[in-house]
């Protein structure tokens, strides 16, 4: 025999969230939900902050002290870099125009070479080239090779031969310089359009890939690379102790990049290594620092670190593990602040940013855009995964086809790269997503004719046609409380909420009186939470179990349920009485009961308000 009102008090391991562990986008995903992402910092968070490096030189401390903060336990040491040399991807793909004029190049830039400063020369080709000498290539219109031509500084034509599938062009002198005219790129500040940053030191390869274009490689001395790179990484006008710090950075940075494995380059020239800009790019200050630590790297117990860096972190770095699938000792977040605790990165411009507000069907064409994170139609995004400080670790999107779980710094790169730029950036993996909800927002007396409308001045919202029809047959106030929301559209559903419900509208089931009905809040809000089942037992008078959920009502939440609109207005339950917050409380499919005798009722029970506690749960209501 059961007491006079059962009660099963789980342990609280057993108990459900009082709101939902699902990130709110998880929670209402709609087509046309108007979202944006805000956060702070710029960059993955992991290693030295540049801003941070800005703020640490201006406050006086050296580049030592700089590197000793953001790398933790290391030490700064002679490395020969002398004769090192890497190899640099500064384009790829490229495919040069028809020699008979049919098509042009593939960016609609000719394959110019050109060698400037001193001379030069094809590996096996030639001998040396003057100062001027252009190379060129075509492809044959069947596709099936390029053609070479070299011609004099006059412009005279010299040589054709076809191109063998790699070439290597020399230069012959340390002055000499070869420019990529074929490269896409932008123009140096201040020259008019004359000079872009595709010229560079060192040696140029240039290689058929497998998909039949072509891949440009610069092979340079590292110092010579680094050139290109600091002042590409940290404008130079900012305090030398921070040049030099960077200059150290990215010394070490490139020798750990070296990939011996890859028989034609180390690394690319963009963000996913370090910034390379080439001869254009270099700079007096920049260079100064670099030869201030020529040789010089930054070690671990003796070793060269991966020396991440970054722009700005908001006042915090990271822990590698929680960025990078790697564990390492000297990378660990920390809070990056002065002894006012104001954040070292405080002049960062990006200290706060936001993207602009777009319909969240965005996300979904951007996840299904490629066949790697394709989810079919989306169902649900889950932000909740985050570190320590705040940093988004990983997402993970449920859809019609597939649920994928995707590195915080992937979803940013995807989106950065497939929605419209005037949308704006993610910056960082420290953001949060933004929900807009107009439908909450107080509004006035709509005095429809003929009754069609009701206004709550409590809260601001009306209820009308036949949500006003159902509202007032079936308890009003008493059973729904009062309207939190307008009516909207939720997953191609006219919705309304109210503070213990909500209700659909099923044009589908027209005719019928199931046209309208309860939402499903009681599962939504319990997360599908496992409740352990009761034991079976035949149904009596004061008790009754539902096999289909294998939970059981009893006594007034018996009665309350019978009486109040039974499996159409509650649905079965799917937790037996709990105890939460001193109050006995049973979970159904669309609501929660609650044992309140203080408050009156039929019973001593009241329906708990979860509706309002699903829009809170959303961010929906403060």
């Amino acid at each position: 025999m059961w007491p006079a009102l059962a009660v099963l008090t789980l342990l609280a391991s057993l108990l459900p969230p009082a709101i939902p562990t699902v990130n709110a986008a998880a929670l209402l995903y709609q087509a046309d939900q108007v979202i944006s992402f805000s956060g702070s910092g710029n960059g993955h968070g992991v290693g030295m902050s540049q801003y941070g490096a800005k703020g640490r030189a201006e406050q006086g401390q050296n580049a030592a002290q700089i590197v000793g903060a953001y790398y933790q336990n290391t030490a700064i040491g002679p490395y020969g870099t002398d004769s090192t040399r890497v190899r640099v991807m500064v384009d790829e793909n490229y495919l040069p125009p028809a020699a008979d004029g049919s098509f042009p190049s593939s960016n609609k830039l000719p394959a110019n070479i050109w060698g400037w400063g001193g001379q030069w020369a094809i590996e096996g080709v030639t001998g040396p080239l003057e100062p001027g000498t252009r190379l060129t290539m075509l492809t044959n219109p069947a596709r099936n090779g390029f053609q070479v031509q070299l011609f004099d500084p006059a412009g005279n034509h010299m040589i054709s031969f076809a191109f063998p599938g790699a070439m290597k062009i020399i230069a012959l002198n340390h002055e000499t310089r070869l420019q990529m005219y074929h490269k896409f790129t932008r123009s140096v500040p201040g020259s008019n359009g004359t000079l872009f940053y595709d010229t560079y030191r060192g040696d140029i390869w240039i290689r058929q890939n497998a998909e039949g274009y072509l891949d440009t490689v610069n092979e340079v001395n590292l110092e010579d690379y680094l050139r290109g790179v600091v002042p590409a990484e940290m404008p130079s006008n900012w305090p030398h102790e921070a040049l030099v710090a960077q200059s150290l950075a990215a010394r070490t940075y490139a020798l750990t990049s070296m990939n011996p494995g890859n028989p034609w380059w180390d690394m690319d020239d963009t963000t996913f290594f370090q910034v390379y800009e080439g001869a254009n790019r270099e700079n007096a200050q920049t260079n100064a620092a670099i030869d201030a630590t020529r040789n010089q790297v930054i070690t671990y117990a003796g070793v060269p670190i991966r020396a991440y860096f970054f722009s700005s972190g908001g006042g915090h770095t990271e822990n590698v593990e929680d960025v990078f699938l790697e564990t390492l000792p000297y990378l660990r977040g920390f809070a990056d602040v002065d002894a006012s605790g104001t954040a070292f990165d405080a002049g960062a411009p990006d200290t706060s940013w936001s993207t602009a507000q777009f319909p969240m069907r965005v996300l979904e064409d951007m996840l299904n855009a490629k066949a790697s994170t394709r989810v079919g139609a989306l169902l649900s995004i889950d932000f909740g995964d985050r570190s320590a400080s705040g940093r988004l670790r990983s997402v993970v999107v449920a859809g019609t086809e597939n649920t994928r779980r995707l590195t915080a710094s992937f979803f940013q790169a995807v989106f950065n790269r497939r929605t419209p730029t005037d949308l704006g950036t993610i910056l960082s993996t420290r953001f949060e997503m933004r929900i807009q909800f107009p439908w909450v927002q107080p509004v006035a007396d709509l005095a429809l004719p003929g009754g069609q409308s009701r206004y709550f001045p409590e809260t601001s919202h009306n209820v009308i046609f036949g949500f006003k029809d159902f509202f007032e047959a079936n308890g009003g106030v008493e059973a729904f409380g009062m309207p939190l929301t307008e009516e909207f559209t939720e997953n191609g559903l006219t919705v309304q909420y109210f503070q213990r419900t909500k209700l659909e509208y099923h044009p589908e089931l027209s005719g019928t009186k199931y046209v309208i009905q309860l939402g499903l809040l009681g599962d939504i809000l319990t997360g599908g939470f496992d409740y352990p089942n009761d034991v079976a037992f035949e149904s009596s008078g004061e008790h009754r179990y539902f096999v289909e959920t294998g939970q059981s009502i009893h006594y007034a939440f018996k009665k309350y349920w019978e009486q109040q609109g039974g499996l159409d207005a509650f649905g079965y339950p799917i937790s037996q009485e709990l105890t939460e917050n001193g109050t006995t409380v049973q979970y159904f499919q669309r609501a929660r009961l609650e044992y309140r005798p203080e408050l009156g009722g039929p019973f001593g029970v009241v329906r708990g308000n979860v509706g309002a506690e699903y829009l809170r749960a959303i961010g929906a209501m403060p």
